[in-house]
């Protein structure tokens, strides 16, 4: 499956190929649409705005086209600020009038500029059951006190003509300013479910034993990172054994699956090392291979897990279930490796491991399930509804606080048109199936949505959906029947498992400020180069809802980068870019 990068170049390639390619661009274009394209160019490949002055590019877009009168740094820039308006115009009109958004929100900082950003993205689901993220603000703030960022939010989103009471939910770090900042809004906040995962291997590798191989694993990246000699050595060395893997590289604390991530490009690359007299005092004892291998066991359920979560179309319905069912995973994982005979010379140090991390994965489960919208988001998840994993008590608690949000005179919501179920099966389906609850209802007069979600009740207790299955797709085959709760549906699974949009973001804000040739950069600047960056993936969007290929799904905008670069270790230290955001978990 191409990407919308991949599908770009293929666009372009026949523009390249076509034979009246110069005379089309020169005929179907004007001196607005070129300033424009212009703009989206240096925005979408982070070049800086003084490139437009050099002779060479000069003589480029003279021979593209002879009438086009050359401009200047500052008037890209000024290209660059009114298309950022223009996005935010996009913005209101599109989703201006909604009440169903749920708030995506993540602060960062850099040392290589003296200024601190806040992202703001709105989720929701379009009327094709797609789940949407997008960006509608970015914007400096002086202080990182929840007070402040309740006026620069309001500030932020009348910008692109939205405010604080459209939005219904949270979802963001456990930073304290942002959980007061949902207190004042009196949303329900969502902890991101791929931090809390994050927080619960730190806190695990804290073990001494562990902590020293993670250590050594990390001095051997450092030392790759910083001589291309020897990272040539080590791949011409790898090669022997056909071993074409990514070489370590030591990620910045704050870089969720950072940990497993390098020791498995360690433990890929152990033979190589070993033949190399540079890393002859950096060698792993044969114990420590072994507890190696034990982390990165227990870890890899932790990252598929985590992956999950950051998914573009990973709903916050999941967080609960899958958050038990690692721990199901794990705990049987770690019973296997403790009775494997391999492992007895490191059984205890692999034990402490595996229960602290079954321990602190334990304690996050629990601050889960006590967040008072959980019951919600899974009742209205036809994959969950009604599981063992909430008790009677629970799932009838979930049904009056939907019921609490309907009267009579609800009417149903946006039209959902069919989109595509999976009914492969796998073994969370085992894992939910075991028990399933039965909610009796109180003989009190029923109303429609009463009546709704008794029918549903019935309806799922007869048949789950698999857990593979997209929600989405029940509620637009079932809407004319459940007309009330589908409007629920539009709103609770419109809210993400993570905030891997807002970091994902960030990752385009670090690569901005990396390119050396940038200097004096502004966060206003910086700010509209994102969110003209925004702007085009919202026009790739809007092309693939137009003309959507039968073998092909949309692949998210220009800021949805998988890998962060910025987190790569670098000759700064780890604390290069931070997350931020007051006390607590961030």
């Amino acid at each position: 499956m191409l990407t919308a990068h991949g599908l770009s170049y293929q666009d372009l390639c026949k523009i390249r190929n076509s034979q009246d390619c110069k005379n089309d661009i020169v005929m179907t274009t004007t001196n607005t649409s070129m300033r424009n394209a212009q703009a989206m160019f240096f925005a979408t490949c982070n070049i800086p705005f003084r490139v437009v002055e050099s002779p060479s590019y000069r003589e480029y877009i003279t021979m593209l086209r002879p009438d086009f009168p050359l401009t200047n740094a500052n008037a890209v820039r000024d290209d660059i600020y009114k298309m950022n308006n223009t996005y935010r115009a996009q913005i209101s009109e599109k989703i201006g009038n909604r009440k169903d958004l749920c708030l995506i929100t993540d602060g960062w900082s850099s040392s290589k500029a003296e200024f601190t950003l806040y992202a703001i993205l709105a989720g929701y689901m379009d009327n094709r059951g797609l789940m949407l993220q997008q960006l509608v603000g970015v914007f400096d703030v002086k202080s990182s006190a929840a007070v402040d960022l309740h006026q620069d939010f309001i500030t932020e989103l009348k910008s692109s003509g939205l405010s604080l009471n459209q939005f219904g939910s949270m979802v963001s770090d456990g930073a304290s300013n942002l959980k007061a900042l949902a207190d004042r809004l009196k949303i329900p906040k969502l902890h991101c479910c791929s931090h809390i995962l994050h927080l619960v291997v730190s806190e695990a590798i804290t073990l001494k034993p562990i902590h020293s191989i993670i250590e050594k694993a990390k001095l051997i990246a450092r030392k790759l990172n910083k001589s291309g000699t020897l990272r040539i050595q080590i791949r011409k060395l790898a090669q022997f054994s056909n071993n074409s893997s990514a070489l370590p590289q030591s990620y910045s604390k704050t870089r969720w699956n950072g940990v497993v991530d390098l020791l498995m490009t360690t433990k890929n690359h152990i033979g190589s090392l070993a033949s190399s007299p540079d890393f002859s005092s950096m060698l792993f004892t044969g114990n420590e291979l072994r507890l190696m291998e034990v982390v990165i066991q227990l870890l890899e359920p932790v990252k598929i897990t985590s992956t999950r979560f950051e998914a573009r179309s990973s709903q916050a319905s999941e967080s609960y279930p899958y958050l038990k069912f690692l721990k199901h995973q794990l705990t049987e994982l770690l019973d296997t490796i403790l009775k494997d005979p391999e492992n007895k010379s490191i059984v205890e140090q692999a034990k402490s491991f595996g229960c602290k991390l079954l321990k602190c994965l334990d304690n996050r489960i629990a601050s889960v399930g006590e967040n008072s919208i959980v019951p919600q988001l899974m009742l209205i998840d036809p994959r969950f509804s009604y599981s063992s994993l909430l008790t009677d008590e629970q799932w009838k608690g979930a049904e009056e606080k939907l019921l609490a949000e309907y009267d009579d005179s609800t009417v149903a919501g946006p039209l959902l048109l069919p989109v595509s179920s999976k009914s492969k099966s796998c073994s969370m389906d085992v894992f939910l199936s075991s028990g399933q609850q039965s909610v009796s209802n109180n003989g009190s007069q029923k109303s429609k949505a009463t009546k709704e979600i008794e029918a549903y009740r019935n309806q799922i207790k007869e048949s789950r959906l698999s857990s593979t299955s997209d929600p989405m797709a029940f509620w637009s085959t079932n809407e004319a029947k459940y007309p009330i709760l589908s409007q629920s549906a539009h709103k609770f699974l419109a809210i993400p498992a993570s905030s891997a949009s807002s970091e994902r973001l960030f990752s385009s804000c670090g690569r901005i400020l990396a390119n050396r040739l940038r200097n004096r950069m502004q966060p206003e600047t910086c700010s509209a180069l994102l969110l003209v960056q925004a702007k085009s993936g919202m026009e790739k969007l809007e092309a693939w809802r137009e003309n959507p290929s039968a073998d092909q799904e949309y692949e998210g905008d220009a800021l949805d980068d998988e890998e962060d670069d910025e987190h790569i270790y670098s000759d700064q230290s780890d604390d290069e870019i931070n997350p931020i955001g007051g006390s607590g978990d961030c």
